[in-house]
């Protein structure tokens, strides 16, 4: 299997959720940290699925771009000769959120050459209980979670944490219609069946780890909250039918380890 793996967004960032500040000093460890965690799972996935990865990387530009090639170029060597840093720019001017630059790039990409796209954010840095939940063989578009229990809904349908997706192959036709909160709700409406949308947790979590604890991964550059707001709730999409269960005595933090 061959795999792209899309990192977007602001790398070397500090601050909270509405922080542009980038590439200041004390930024080059935390997103070391996130970093290391992509290629970690590269490594995983070539190792225990014979899964090779080629790496996309759009963001902007900070005085660390250099140490940030280099970071992903040395850690795909660890893979296979067949992996690669295919993509990677840096970008003076903002033009949107990650979401808006996943669209960019993979825009400029071949993607037929890969049996499955997964967009991680470049800031988030992955827990190892990523690697005991994450199925390549999936047949689903995944997001990481539908969000925490007072924002779960958008306009009736269920709103997705938005820091990572993965697609399938038979289902890149629905890459246009992922973006943001709301890409359950476009791809529903762009006419996939509700049988092939699910997440990789069925726990509810709020895609910013500063504001709601994640078993997944962190956002690097800010404070992590150890504070989960929907203990208890889940969700089950049997046959594509949405439901929420409020009241679920094993989802409890100890469960994700």
């Amino acid at each position: 299997m061959k795999a792209l793996f899309v990192h977007t967004g602001e790398s070397f960032r500090t601050g909270g959720q509405y922080s542009r500040l980038r590439g200041q000093p004390e930024s080059l460890e935390s997103q070391k940290a996130a970093s290391s965690s992509h290629i970690d799972l590269y490594v995983f996935l070539k190792e225990k699925y014979n899964i090779s990865c080629d790496i996309a990387i759009s963001t902007y530009t900070t005085p660390y771009d250099g140490e940030l090639k280099s970071w992903y170029k040395e850690g795909i060597k660890k893979i296979d000769s067949n992996s690669k840093l295919i993509f990677f720019e840096t970008l003076e001017n903002l033009i949107g959120h990650a979401g808006h630059m996943f669209h960019n790039t993979i825009n400029k990409i071949n993607v037929s050459d890969y049996d499955f796209i997964f967009f991680i954010r470049i800031d988030a840095c992955l827990k190892e209980y990523f690697k005991k939940k994450f199925d390549p063989y999936s047949k689903k578009i995944l997001f990481s979670s539908i969000s925490w229990h007072h924002m779960r809904t958008h306009a009736g349908v269920v709103a997705c944490a938005d820091l990572m997706y993965f697609i399938p192959k038979h289902l890149y036709q629905y890459i246009p219609h992922l973006f943001g909160h709301e890409a359950y709700r476009q791809a529903l409406q762009a006419g996939i069946s509700p049988k092939d949308i699910g997440c990789i947790l069925d726990s509810l979590h709020d895609a910013d780890s500063y504001k709601d604890w994640n078993p997944l991964y962190y956002i690097t550059g800010r404070p992590e909250t150890q504070d989960w707001a929907s203990p208890g709730w889940t969700y089950v999409n049997e046959n594509g039918e949405m439901a929420f269960n409020q009241d679920n005595p094993k989802k409890i933090k100890e469960d994700f380890i």
